[in-house]
C-alpha cells in the first residue's frame, strides 16, 4: 500500500518546503514535488505537515482508574489534538517503581494504545543500580509534596549514582517551604494551593536540583515550570554550558490565580497556578527560546472530584487534546513563529528524550506525521472533549490552528 500526501508545506531542515511525500510500507520513502502516482493520494494544499507531535507528559490513568482516563479515550484525545507519541508518568495506582512492573505496564498499554508511547519509571534511592542495569533513557523524580516525598539527602544519592547519560525529569517543589506555608495560611482563602505552593517552593527545589546537576554532571530536565524565578535559574544554569532543559505548559502560558476567583477549586493543579507577571514573564521566555519543550501535564479527573472541597479535590486537568489547538493559536496571533512551535512539541521532545525515529521528516524514517490547518477554528467546550473528563478550565477559548490528520506509523488515524 502506497499513499501520497501531494504538495503540503512539509517541516524540513528547519524551515517550511512545499513538497510531497510518499509512504510505503508505514515508512517515508521519498520526498520530493515531482511525486505523482500513488495507490491512495490525499491533497494537502494550503496544509502544513509537520513530524509527529510529542506530548512528554501526561497521565493517562487506566489500571484501576478507567473512569477517569483510559488508554483508549486518552489515545483518542491525543489524536484529535494532533498528538502521535506521548510520555505516560508512572504515578498510577500501583507506581511503577521497578523494572517488573514497567515491562507488565508496557504490555497492557500495547495492547491498547492507538499512539506511540514511552514510560517513565518513578526513580528513589532504592531502585537506582537496577534502573542502571538497563538501557532506559529518562526517569521521572518526584521532588515536591506530589507523589509521596523524598528528602534532600536521598535525591542527592540518585544524582550522584544514577547513570550520566539517564535523563532525570524532576517535578520541583519543596516540601517543607508548602508545609510552612500551610501553617501561615488559612485553607479557608480561595487561592490557599497557590499560597501555599508559591513561587518560592518552586525557584528553591530547582535551585537545589540544578546545583546537583552541576555537581554530579547529570542531565536534568525540569518538568512544568510555572514561575520566573525558576526559569532565570535554569537560564543561568544553561548559560553555564550545564545539561539542563525545561518545559511549561498551556495552563501557566494562558491561566493564572485569578482562575481561583471562576471556578474555585477546579483550578488546582501541580505546581500551582501563577501570578499574571509570571505568565507574562514565561512568554518572553518562551518567545526567546528559552523554554525547550510544551507539554500539556494531561491529568483528567471527573467533574464530581474536581467539585469537591479542597482537601479531597485532586489536582490537575484534562489537556491533552487542547495544547496544540491553544498553542497555534498564539502562532496565528504572531507571539511565536510557526517552526518555533514545531520545535517546542515535536523537535526538541524528540532530540532531548533520545526518542528514535521522531521529530523529523526523513526518508527512511516511519512515518508518524501531523497535519495542521492553520485556518480552523474553533471554541473550546468540556462536552465536546474526547476525554473522558468533560470539563476544562480553558471553556470558552476561541482558537485558530488545529490537527486535522494524523500518521501513526504510517497509519492514517
Amino acid at each position: 500500500m502506497s499513499l501520497l500526501l501531494k504538495r503540503g508545506k512539509v517541516f524540513l531542515d528547519n524551515k517550511f518546503v512545499e513538497t510531497s511525500i510518499l509512504i510505503e510500507n508505514n515508512m517515508i520513502s521519498k520526498i520530493d514535488n515531482e511525486l505523482n502516482n500513488a495507490e491512495n493520494i490525499i491533497d494537502c494544499s494550503n496544509k502544513h505537515i509537520l513530524p509527529g507531535l510529542i506530548d512528554i507528559h501526561v497521565h493517562f490513568r487506566d489500571f484501576g482508574q478507567e473512569e477517569k482516563e483510559d488508554w483508549i479515550s486518552g489515545s483518542k484525545a491525543a489524536l484529535s489534538g494532533g498528538i502521535t507519541t506521548v510520555l505516560d508518568m508512572p504515578n498510577n495506582n500501583e507506581p511503577i517503581t521497578t523494572i517488573e512492573k514497567l515491562k507488565l505496564k508496557e504490555k497492557l498499554v500495547s495492547e491498547k494504545s492507538l499512539i506511540n508511547f514511552g514510560l517513565y519509571i518513578a526513580i528513589t534511592e532504592h531502585n537506582i543500580e537496577e534502573i542502571n542495569k538497563t538501557d532506559l533513557k529518562y526517569v521521572k523524580l518526584y521532588y515536591g509534596e506530589t507523589t509521596g516525598e523524598i528528602n534532600p539527602g536521598k535525591v542527592e544519592k540518585i544524582f550522584k549514582n544514577l547513570n550520566k547519560d539517564i535523563l532525570i525529569v524532576a517535578h520541583a517543589e519543596e516540601n517543607d517551604i508548602i508545609k510552612l506555608n500551610k501553617k501561615n495560611y488559612s485553607i479557608d482563602e480561595i487561592n490557599f494551593h497557590s499560597l501555599i505552593r508559591d513561587n518560592k517552593a518552586e525557584y528553591t527545589a530547582v535551585n537545589f536540583l540544578i546545583e546537583l546537576a552541576e555537581k554530579y554532571g547529570n542531565r536534568l530536565h525540569i518538568t512544568h515550570v510555572s514561575t520566573k524565578e525558576s526559569m532565570l535559574l535554569i537560564k543561568q544554569a544553561k548559560n553555564k554550558g550545564l545539561k539542563i532543559t525545561c518545559d511549561s505548559c498551556p495552563h501557566y502560558l494562558f491561566l493564572d490565580n485569578s482562575m481561583y476567583n471562576k471556578i474555585g477549586n477546579k483550578a488546582k493543579v501541580n505546581p500551582s497556578l501563577k501570578s499574571k507577571e509570571d505568565r507574562k514573564a514565561l512568554w518572553e521566555f518562551l518567545i526567546n527560546g528559552d523554554i525547550d519543550c510544551i507539554c500539556s501535564d494531561h491529568a483528567p479527573h471527573t467533574f464530581e472530584e474536581k467539585s469537591q472541597e479542597y482537601n479531597k479535590c485532586p489536582s490537575g486537568f484534562s489537556s491533552v487534546e487542547l495544547s496544540v489547538p491553544l498553542m497555534l493559536s498564539s502562532v496565528n496571533k504572531g507571539k511565536i513563529k510557526l517552526e518555533q512551535f514545531v520545535k517546542l512539541m515535536s523537535v526538541n521532545p524528540a532530540k532531548i528524550f533520545g526518542l528514535k525515529n521522531k521529530g523529523e521528516i526523513k526518508e527512511g524514517f516511519e512515518a508518524n506525521l501531523t497535519i495542521i490547518d492553520l485556518e480552523k477554528e474553533g471554541i473550546i467546550k468540556g462536552k465536546k472533549m474526547i476525554s473522558k473528563s468533560k470539563w476544562t478550565p480553558f471553556e470558552g477559548f476561541k482558537t485558530k490552528g488545529k490537527g486535522v490528520m494524523t500518521f501513526v506509523n504510517g497509519t492514517k488515524k
